[in-house]
């Protein structure tokens, strides 16, 4: 809705440039229409843009999304310089414009390869975590089935409690982590360190370390 000191109604004659901006060559093309194209989000950095050219007689140029009168969005890429008049003042642009949206659009295709490869990493950690405590749990049920010493029987079936209560702890850890709560909580170190200390117990008695609190 702002006007780029007297360059908003600039006309656009090229065939290209209006195919970029989803109109077909009969179609008149506007400056105005150009900036009402633009979204939102990016509309007051490509004003900026034109008006900084416009005071300092420069070049500007950006990269934003477009969206075409079907309402679908796009991504150009565009470079101009204000043309002015014998008194300074500014009555034209010149300058390209580029789609750039197949770049976008892979770029997207990319990050979203990048999202599931992570989360497929995250679930096997997350299944090799739960599956070495489980694991554990078959092995001392199965001594704690065989023992016919009473105390060994409960030691086996207090380790196996302790694993049980390390999966739990892990599947806690993880719905958090998933749910990404916004609101902050005091935590104390020890809490800290009895969370990481529950989930990587396997590890930490495994490689025969001493944790000494």
């Amino acid at each position: 809705d702002r006007d780029v000191t007297g360059v908003q109604t600039c006309a656009l004659p090229i065939s290209t440039t209006k195919r970029i901006f989803g109109r077909h060559a009969h179609e008149h093309l506007t400056f105005a229409d150009v900036q009402s194209s633009i979204h939102y989000e990016d509309l007051d950095s490509a004003t900026n843009a034109v008006e900084d050219a416009v005071k300092h007689h420069g070049i500007f140029r950006g990269e934003y999304r477009i969206r075409w009168p079907d309402n679908s969005q796009h991504w150009i890429l565009t470079s101009g310089q204000v043309q002015y008049a014998e008194a300074k003042t500014p009555v034209s642009i010149i300058g390209i414009t580029a789609d750039v949206t197949e770049r976008h659009q892979a770029m997207e295709t990319l990050l979203q390869t990048e999202k599931l490869a992570a989360v497929g990493r995250l679930s096997s950690a997350i299944a090799h975590e739960i599956n070495n405590p489980l694991e554990s749990v078959t092995n001392l049920i199965y001594l704690a089935e065989c023992s016919t010493a009473i105390e060994d029987t409960r030691h086996y079936l207090q380790l196996a409690d302790r694993e049980l209560r390390r999966v739990s702890n892990i599947v806690t850890q993880t719905l958090r982590f998933h749910k990404q709560l916004s609101a902050p909580r005091m935590v104390t170190p020890q809490e800290l360190f009895d969370s990481v200390l529950s989930m990587q117990q396997g590890r930490v008695v495994n490689s025969g370390v001493a944790v000494e609190q």
